[in-house]
């Protein structure tokens, strides 16, 4: 379990110091899809630790869970996708 007292420091530091913006994180469909080519090669090199790991086969599953925490460490709006 992630600790969200540490999480909100470290991350609103590293924003800070990048001086961008903290918000969920959102792509087009054209992006997602090359996204997800991306991420199916990675899970296709980790072998057989994906599994281990449990890891989603499905980028815009791992974009949702990030952008839990997106939402729980900082008071940013969630994004409708409906």
């Amino acid at each position: 379990m992630l600790n969200l007292d540490k999480l909100r420091g470290a991350v609103t530091s590293t924003f800070s110091n990048r001086g961008t913006f903290f918000r969920p994180i959102e792509f087009d469909e054209t992006s997602l899809k090359a996204i997800q080519r991306l991420w199916a090669a990675h899970l296709h090199g980790l072998g057989d630790n994906a599994h281990d790991f449990d890891l989603p086969k499905d980028i815009a599953a791992v974009i949702e869970e990030v952008n839990k925490y997106v939402v729980a460490v900082k008071d940013v709006p969630k994004i409708d996708r409906t």
